[in-house]
């Protein structure tokens, strides 16, 4: 097991700072999964785009985990990608029940 270099430094401003688009592409995931006036709203809309949300969820997840993969802070590029992979996963997974109307 080899010590983050520093490189993975990075990681503390890129990560944060992928957030912002990924918020972005999870207000369009909630948009088309409830409208625009929210899934707690009254004027739900009758029949969401469930396909176009999920795709903006998966979405969501890999913009959110790009610098994951990106910056350097191992040099296993395998170790990288499943990191990635497993924050995307976990992104899409918590957008999905801040944006889900149960």
């Amino acid at each position: 097991m080899g010590v983050m270099n520093k490189t993975g430094l990075h990681l503390l401003w890129a990560l944060p700072l992928a957030l912002v688009p990924a918020g972005f592409a999870l207000g369009l995931a909630s948009v088309q999964w409830c409208g625009a006036n929210g899934c707690s709203s009254l004027a739900r809309i009758a029949d969401p785009n469930l396909t176009a949300a999920i795709l903006w969820l998966i979405a969501t997840g890999f913009i959110a985990a790009m610098p994951l993969f990106a910056v350097r802070w191992s040099p296993q590029r395998e170790l990288r990608f499943v990191a990635a992979l497993t924050y995307a996963a976990a992104v899409c997974l918590v957008g999905m029940v801040l944006i889900a109307p149960w």
